[in-house]
């Protein structure tokens, strides 16, 4: 399976796409606010079966000291995916072309650094979808949701604190306000 980001016209038409005869091919899909159509991702794969499966969604656990991010998949299963030191990590930012496509962080000090949290929505890209274990060549952040409870509210910032069941998934993280 691969994905890739493309701007495509409101109807779609793969004819002259000779890599996809014969392949099982699915389409996550963005309206823009020009109202053009943009394809956020294309699977395609020989197997039916195969094009659900896919890291995305969800971040259900975070373990920094075994680099490894367990992410709800397609069907509402648990599928961990390795973090290692090439893993690209993308904030989702349509607006803005360049900042798209510009990683904000690689490696697995993302992790260590709790940036990437229990509760986040995220796109997983891998470079093979048969390996075991799963390897992220890239994490796409389309949802950082942090929820729990805030203190030291200031006039810069606030802390927001979540405790979970397995502790290590706790976070105490200080956001700073950003106002216009």
């Amino acid at each position: 399976m691969t994905w890739t980001r493309r701007t495509l016209p409101r109807s779609l038409n793969f004819s002259n796409s000779s890599s996809l005869n014969g392949k099982f091919v699915r389409i996550a899909a963005r309206y823009q606010q020009d109202g053009t159509l943009v394809a956020v991702r294309i699977w395609a794969s020989n197997n039916f079966n195969t094009v659900w499966l896919n890291p995305e969604g969800h971040v259900l656990h975070v373990n920094s000291t075994t680099d490894v991010i367990v992410v709800q998949g397609e069907d509402g299963g648990a599928i961990p995916v390795t973090i290692d030191g090439n893993t690209q990590f993308f904030f989702r930012a349509p607006q803005n072309a360049l900042g798209d496509a510009t990683p904000i962080a690689t490696g697995t000090g993302f992790l260590a650094a709790k940036n990437l949290v229990r509760g986040f929505k995220v796109h997983v890209g891998v470079a093979d979808v048969a390996a075991v274990p799963l390897v992220a060549k890239t994490v796409d952040i389309e949802i950082a949701k942090y929820d729990g409870w805030i203190s030291a509210p200031n006039g810069t910032g606030f802390v927001y604190t979540r405790n979970f069941r397995t502790p290590a998934d706790d976070y105490s993280i200080t956001l700073k306000l950003h106002l216009e």
